[in-house]
């Protein structure tokens, strides 16, 4: 009797223990999933909030966010708060096209602007449904950059010299240890009218805009937020907390909305390299680059 009830008790304590290890794996599965919010872990709908700010040079962390609220069920709209001078040809592009990702299935994304949000960053904002500023919003800059640094003044004096090596006459068009030759010169600023061209395109497509009116302003001025509602580009000045309640009504959800965002994760040695890299890219050239950038 005593061994039945000791294999009774055992096997009542198995089942307890795996039933509790079961429950906590579950808990922190969603946790892990929600980056830890108790506002993600909670029933209803939502409005998620992501940043964009910095120098666009790393689209990683955004991108993931804006995935997870895409596929997320209770995120049923994204508001993009954009703070950036702009950056990156290819990172700006990658933010644009999630963006519309997300709402080719079926969610609103609207942009609030914060103090600025100029080329690369308006560039990310034409994605959205609809595009808020602040009256002193700094946005525009409408154009793209390049930047060759050339050392061969300086290496001259130091007596040094390198010869360049490759298989075709624009393999090594803007090498710093070279100077341009008029070929290159063409060749380089054909590449950033054919990225300039397709800028102009987006925003004419996305702002409803004449493609004439976006090239009058296309010459890398930037604008108040204010000028930038005169002139098509901006839909209306409108807070952070304005842009949710818009985010919210496009989704049908109640105002105001239950906003969430993605919590901000322990610094590691893979933030201090992105940081490093981003550092590196914000510093004057030591490479050549092309980016939508307001300088």
């Amino acid at each position: 009797m005593k061994a039945s009830r000791l294999i009774l008790y055992a096997t009542l304590l198995i089942a307890a223990g795996s039933f509790t290890i079961l429950t906590l794996f579950v808990f922190f599965r969603l946790v892990s999933m929600t980056d830890g919010s108790p506002d993600m872990l909670a029933a209803g709908d939502k409005v998620g909030l992501v940043r964009v700010d910095g120098i666009l040079g790393d689209s990683e962390d955004a991108l993931e966010q804006l995935e997870a609220y895409r596929k997320s069920g209770s995120v049923k709209a994204i508001v993009l708060r954009v703070d950036t001078p702009g950056g990156g040809v290819g990172a700006s592009r990658e933010l644009y096209e999630e963006v519309l990702r997300i709402r080719e299935d079926g969610k609103p994304v609207v942009t609030s602007m914060g103090p600025l949000a100029a080329s690369g960053g308006y560039y990310v904002a034409c994605a959205s449904d609809s595009i808020l500023a602040g009256p002193s919003t700094i946005t525009g800059s409408i154009g793209v950059v390049a930047i060759f640094p050339n050392y061969t003044e300086a290496l001259d004096r130091l007596g040094l010299k390198f010869h360049v090596l490759a298989t075709g006459p624009f393999k090594a068009s803007g090498a710093s240890v070279k100077e341009f030759t008029e070929e290159e010169r063409a060749y380089l600023q054909s590449l950033l009218d054919d990225l300039f061209q397709q800028f102009v395109d987006v925003i004419a497509e996305t702002r409803g805009l004449p493609r004439d009116s976006v090239l009058a302003v296309a010459d890398g001025r930037a604008f108040t937020g204010r000028q930038a509602v005169d002139l098509g580009l901006v839909d209306r000045l409108g807070t952070l907390e304005d842009a949710a309640t818009a985010a919210a009504i496009l989704a049908d959800l109640p105002v105001p909305p239950r906003v969430v965002e993605k919590k901000e994760r322990r610094f590691s040695l893979r933030d201090l390299i992105r940081e490093s890299r981003l550092f590196l890219r914000a510093a004057p050239a030591p490479f050549p680059r092309i980016e939508y950038r307001l300088y």
